[in-house]
């Protein structure tokens, strides 16, 4: 039986610099016990690099970047987290 894994994506904005303006394609992951939060350029989809990663939930880990100002994207079809990391979101 495979384990359970969820997926949730957010388009937001830094919520450790009030000052950038900047807009970000989130990418959270639950699976194994352990959750990640990638980050890619809201503009052209491109992956920033910026990889977060933790144990338990993004709920928890990632709280911050779920709030004040994040909004739910619904992506048709499910898009392979793995391969966007290393070439970007579909246009």
């Amino acid at each position: 039986m495979s384990e359970r894994r969820d997926k949730c994506w957010r388009y937001s904005r830094n919520p450790e610099d009030k000052n950038d303006n900047k807009w970000f394609v989130l990418a959270f992951v639950i699976g194994k016990g352990r959750c990640s939060l990638t980050h890619f350029e809201a503009v052209n989809g491109k992956p920033t690099g910026k990889v977060l990663k933790g144990k338990g939930n993004y709920q928890d880990n990632f709280d911050k970047w779920l709030h004040p100002v994040s909004f739910p994207l619904y992506f048709s079809p499910n898009i392979d987290i793995v391969k966007a990391r290393k070439e970007g979101l579909p246009a």
